[in-house]
């Protein structure tokens, strides 16, 4: 891309902060992401960098163009403030979570991302099911599962309901087929055993995945001493 005249606009909203994004060392033009996934903050926020390269090419534009005017925002920011009226009690809100942010250090955090990630694909493969994508494109943030289950919804239901964990189904053609565990943000450990033993007690398997889980976090706890 870099050696063409297109643009590399890249969607991070749940991977920022879960993994590392080396903007300018990739030649990144353009970076989109928002406060509600690994930022620790409830949504109403995005954050957008541009390139130079990005910014000259938004100079071109001839198009009218009103509220998504990047090159308005960046006139009124040097003036120190914003153009509209911004969300602001998200902006004390990811203050705090910055301050969160650089006390665990970006290096831990995303090392735990790892960590929560592999928890998850072993607790998962250990009962038995399948997991949407392969282990070289696995996320650090999301993992999307294949359970070939009747009723999925059901399923998700009575996590919810008698167990008090909480996932996400699939989206799209996948609706019916997948769920979705979240392990970014806030999520430690702890909360993948708790999520894997809800999981496992509802398929009627007990102890299988969070062994497996657990084996992966002790591995990964002697590995760092």
């Amino acid at each position: 891309v870099a050696n063409s005249d297109a643009l590399l606009v890249v969607d991070a909203v749940s991977s920022l902060g879960g993994s590392y994004l080396e903007t300018d060392a990739w030649g990144i033009d353009i970076v989109c992401t928002a406060s509600q996934k690994c930022l620790l903050t409830p949504p109403g926020l995005a954050f957008i960098s541009v390139s130079e390269r990005a910014k000259e090419r938004m100079k071109e534009i001839k198009s009218p163009r009103f509220y998504f005017n990047l090159l308005t925002y960046e006139e009124m920011l040097l003036k120190g403030q914003p153009p509209y009226t911004p969300n602001l009690s998200n902006f004390f809100a990811i203050e705090e979570a910055l301050d969160l942010i650089e006390a665990e250090g970006l290096d831990n955090i995303i090392a735990r991302h790892y960590l929560l990630r592999d928890m998850i694909r072993a607790g998962i493969q250990a009962l038995g099911l399948k997991l949407l994508v392969e282990e070289r494109w696995a996320s650090t943030t999301v993992t999307a599962v294949v359970p070939e289950i009747d009723n999925i919804g059901d399923f998700l239901k009575n996590l919810y309901f008698n167990y008090g964990v909480e996932l996400a189904g699939g989206q799209g053609k996948l609706a019916t087929t997948t769920f979705r565990i979240g392990h970014m943000g806030y999520a430690t450990p702890l909360d993948m055993l708790t999520t894997l033993a809800a999981i496992e007690a509802s398929l009627g398997k007990f102890g299988v995945a969070t062994a497996a889980a657990e084996q992966v976090w002790v591995e990964a706890m002697n590995k760092n001493r």
